[in-house]
């Protein structure tokens, strides 16, 4: 029996569903939910406060929504790399609780190697490496297949990248924090002296996360749409929705185009129609319901009566 006062890092659900776009209607393990309403609404600062993100990919073909590993998100490479420069040297963040700020010292390197998320791309004549450490920055890298050489190709915060061919990507960049909320995707090409960035396009807003929807086109999440994104630069949007504060950390899409979006306390699924998606939200079928509690600082669920 789930106790009705059961947190949500306490509910490791795991469904798994056929790869195929399922019935609009089902998704098992889920049940439908309106979806969230505005910002000051108590399901979104529910999502907010949750210690939980969804983490929504395709395992042999199955689509599986599990809980996202905690932490940010480091793609695995085969070296060591340097992380001199990988961020700028803005003023120092505020000290953690219960330290001092006499006592802390910021180092760039350090807070990279254990706080930015790291994106790593295996590309001809090495590695495509991009950082971002939200307010405090973030920066792009081509690395030798060694770690040895690196050389900086831009500096900006890097949410995801993806190959679109052994001398062709793209990268997805920006930042939405206090007042700003900007993004642009780049086109990176394998020249004679390496590998550069060669066009962008604005997004309108920060990407979140991004997903392969074919061989030359991506879809891109921000805190207002669901965008697709071609090899050309092509940006289209695919759908709007608000997103914000509920922390989207990844999406899949299906064979036939459905978009699963995996973030705090929701699963957003998009199907496409004839002239737009149509959207529908989901929460697990153990908890229905939720509220903050907010002497834990938690997202807590309340069971189906």
């Amino acid at each position: 029996m789930v106790s009705p006062m059961m947190p949500w890092h306490l509910l490791l659900a795991l469904s798994l569903v056929p790869g195929e776009d399922l019935p609009a209607t089902s998704l098992p393990g889920w049940v439908p939910h309106p979806g969230p309403a505005d910002e000051l609404s108590s399901d979104r600062q529910c999502a907010n406060y949750s210690r939980i993100c969804w983490q929504v990919s395709l395992q042999d073909g199955r689509l599986s929504v599990s809980r996202a590993p905690d932490g940010p998100r480091q793609d695995p490479i085969p070296f060591v790399p340097s992380l001199e420069g990988v961020l700028p040297i803005p003023a120092p963040p505020p000290p953690p609780r219960g330290m001092a700020a006499a006592a802390r010292r910021w180092d760039p390197a350090l807070y990279a190697e254990k706080y930015a998320r790291r994106h790593a791309l295996k590309v001809a004549g090495g590695w495509l490496i991009g950082f971002g450490a939200g307010e405090y920055g973030g920066s792009l890298w081509w690395y030798a297949d060694n770690g040895v050489g690196k050389r900086k190709l831009l500096s900006d915060n890097i949410i995801g990248l993806r190959s679109l061919g052994p001398r062709i990507a793209l990268a997805f960049a920006g930042l939405a924090h206090m007042g700003t909320d900007a993004g642009r995707a780049l086109l990176l090409s394998l020249t004679a002296d390496g590998w550069a960035v060669a066009s962008s396009a604005d997004l309108g807003s920060a990407p979140l996360v991004s997903s392969p929807a074919d061989h030359d086109r991506v879809v891109v999440v921000t805190n207002d749409a669901l965008l697709s994104v071609s090899a050309a630069l092509q940006v289209r949007r695919l759908a709007n929705v608000n997103l914000s504060g509920l922390h989207p950390c990844s999406v899949v899409v299906l064979r036939a185009g459905t978009i699963y979006v995996g973030m705090r306390l929701f699963v957003l699924r998009a199907v496409p129609a004839e002239d737009a998606y149509a959207l529908r939200w989901f929460v697990p079928e153990h908890c229905p319901q939720f509220f903050v509690d907010p002497t834990k600082l938690d997202c807590l669920c309340l069971p189906a009566r």
